[in-house]
């Protein structure tokens, strides 16, 4: 008798997408939280983000959907944006809400704090300087994340790193309440540079001070061009009409001087050859390019070098 060999279930294959989503990131969710639920939403599994978010943090979250994420470092790199509350009085060990209570102030020597000393001490942090990330964060040293280490009570040495602040304002103060035990509260907007740790601000801002503070609640507004009037909350995202909600490859880096390529200099880019500069421009006037095709898809990142432009980063759109 003759046996037939029963095929094995197949797979249900994988979706193909290429481009940028802007997501508001809800609370509790971790940044790898939100890219699993779209993997399930959507169907696609080729995707990364460009920055993470605490889960206490919300907001802004920009995903790169197949040959989007070639363009991460780019896009990591850009300055962003924040609207954050900070709250006097409390310090905890991870710098924000969701960490034990290491030390508290008397109400005696919050009554010292006003909204022009929190102001006037806001200025200080402008301009590039050197900043400690909080022991509870994502940062590997020695190939472990230093949260795992802080987790298990060990001494953590925490690295250093170069941050910019451009743009610190206060939206809004709230002297809090003896009575009700309500603690003072200060809202603020934050433009920085990437890397940046706002549980670090809130933390050194306090120490400026000589109060106990932590980050109370964050909210990223902006990432380089991209907004959080534009983003999608994960209830909105249509697995069907991804394609819909997708920001085009070839928009995603708008600062970088565009170039739209003829079928001939498209062929040689594809080979990675490099290809004459447009005439009498230099480095500093081109910059990084984005290069598209008659039918405007990104083909390729370009660099200047000696008149001619050099691939960086091909596109397979």
């Amino acid at each position: 008798m003759q046996v037939q060999k029963m095929a094995g279930k197949s797979k249900r294959p994988s979706k193909v997408a290429h481009g940028l989503l802007l997501v508001d990131k809800p609370k509790g969710h971790s940044s790898f939280d939100v890219i699993r639920d779209l993997r399930r939403i959507t169907g696609v599994k080729k995707m990364g983000h460009t920055g993470t978010l605490d889960p206490m943090a919300t907001g802004l979250l920009v995903i790169c959907f197949g040959e989007g994420t070639k363009l991460v470092p780019y896009l990591t790199a850009d300055n962003k944006s924040y609207e954050a509350e900070i709250t006097f009085g409390l310090s905890t060990d991870s710098y924000d809400a969701e960490g034990k209570t290491v030390a508290r102030d008397t109400w005696a020597a919050l009554k010292s704090l006003t909204k022009d000393k929190i102001q006037e001490v806001m200025f200080d942090f402008l301009g590039t300087q050197t900043q400690k990330p909080p022991a509870f964060s994502a940062i590997k040293v020695n190939g472990e994340r230093l949260y795992a280490k802080a987790r298990r009570g060990e001494e953590v040495e925490v690295p250093t790193r170069t941050v910019t602040f451009h743009e610190i304002d206060m939206l809004s103060y709230n002297s809090g309440s003896e009575t009700d035990d309500l603690l003072p509260k200060v809202r603020i907007k934050v433009k920085c540079s990437k890397g940046t740790y706002i549980r670090s601000l809130a933390f050194d801002l306090g120490q400026k001070l000589g109060l106990n503070t932590h980050l109370s609640a964050l909210r990223r507004t902006q990432a380089g061009a991209f907004t959080l009037s534009t983003a999608h909350s994960l209830e909105q995202i249509d697995g069907d009409l991804l394609h819909d909600l997708l920001t085009p490859l070839a928009e995603a880096l708008p600062q970088a001087t565009h170039l739209s390529l003829s079928d001939e200099a498209v062929l040689a880019v594809k080979q990675g050859k490099m290809i004459p500069a447009p005439e009498g421009l230099t480095n500093a006037e081109l910059g990084l390019c984005r290069a598209t095709d008659s039918q405007g898809r990104l083909i390729a990142l370009l660099t200047f070098e000696k008149n001619r432009l050099k691939v960086l980063r091909g596109f397979n759109p």
